[in-house]
């Protein structure tokens, strides 16, 4: 019957091919206690064992992440009238992965996750935009000699393997195609929904 994973893959390649602006992105959602959390996150993979993120151990998201692991993504690409809402399980990239997100990563953003070592957790209080600049050159005269920086100890991958996927098709009559997919067993079942 196949898999939704394949199905999110190919409509996220005719996404990025039609330039759609959330093509690389995910809304990811949490629970801290009893609140819930949404984040939009940059998506870093896509693969056939699920949606990737890359985050930072100093985030409040790392902490609700970490907790339980209770974690729904979404993906929406309105050009191709595609939406996936994902519930599954949490575990860390494998470090090869990682490593490979890592250098994907330009300058600016790999000094950033070494801010939050040095300077403050990501989300944390930061007393003007003048400080944050300060710590920021401070780290690119750090690293000036360095033509690759390092990826810190608190940048983790994050992996969801979904065992829920619902999927939604556009359709311009308004009875979109929807359906339900779950895995049981190690296989995929599929059943359609009303829109």
């Amino acid at each position: 019957m196949g898999s939704p994973l394949a199905d999110m893959m190919t409509a996220r390649e005719a996404a990025t091919t039609a330039e759609d602006p959330l093509a690389d992105v995910c809304f990811w959602g949490t629970v801290d206690g009893d609140v819930a959390a949404m984040r939009v996150l940059a998506l870093r993979s896509l693969d056939a064992y699920g949606i990737g993120v890359v985050v930072s151990r100093t985030s409040p998201k790392w902490r609700q992440m970490s907790l339980g692991g209770k974690v729904a993504v979404l993906l929406y690409w309105a050009t191709v009238g595609r939406q996936f809402r994902v519930t599954g399980v949490l575990a860390e990239m494998p470090a090869s992965i990682l490593a490979d997100q890592w250098a994907k990563k330009g300058r600016r953003a790999r000094l950033l996750e070494h801010y939050y070592d040095v300077h403050g957790a990501q989300t944390s209080p930061v007393p003007s935009r003048v400080t944050l600049e300060a710590g920021m050159a401070e780290l690119e005269q750090r690293f000036d000699e360095v033509e690759d920086v390092p990826m810190p100890d608190s940048v983790v991958g994050l992996v969801v393997t979904p065992t829920e996927v619902e999927v939604w098709h556009d359709r311009e009559d308004r009875l979109h195609d929807r359906w339900m997919w779950r895995l049981i067993d190690g296989v995929w079942a599929r059943e359609r929904l009303v829109p």
